[in-house]
């Protein structure tokens, strides 16, 4: 009788370690649809790239993009006169995690966004073609 609560510690730790997940892994609406996401200019080692929301410190001329939860997309891109240039597309993704981009211009080539990690102020993706 001594270890006959053994197996309810045992489960409850269990089921509180299959709980832990990592915050910043989440896609939500809150974090990621609605905002400007622009290229903070740091890439990692795997090819991800990093991206702010507006009120964070950034150089000039920043290429980014939008995610809206109506399924459209918007990149911003550098136009030839120092400007940008806002190319809009859908969405689709059956992971939230790699997002398929189609522009609404047949010409330019359909890609695919990775996200690897978010919070409501930083974004951390790869654009794969």
């Amino acid at each position: 009788m001594r270890y006959a609560y053994a197996p309810l510690v045992l489960m409850s730790f269990v089921l509180l370690a299959s709980g832990c997940e990592k915050e910043e892994a989440r896609i939500t609406n809150t974090n990621l649809f609605g905002k400007d996401w622009f290229d903070a200019r740091q890439p990692d080692s795997v090819g991800f790239r990093k991206y702010n929301s507006p009120g964070q410190t950034m150089p000039w001329g920043n290429t980014g993009f939008r995610f809206e939860a109506s399924g459209t997309f918007v990149l911003y891109s550098f136009a030839p006169t120092d400007g940008i240039i806002q190319t809009p597309s859908t969405w689709t993704t059956t992971d939230d995690v790699k997002f398929h981009i189609k522009p609404n211009n047949t010409q330019l080539p359909e890609y695919d966004i990775v996200i690897d990690a978010l919070t409501p102020t930083k974004l951390k993706a790869q654009i794969l073609p």
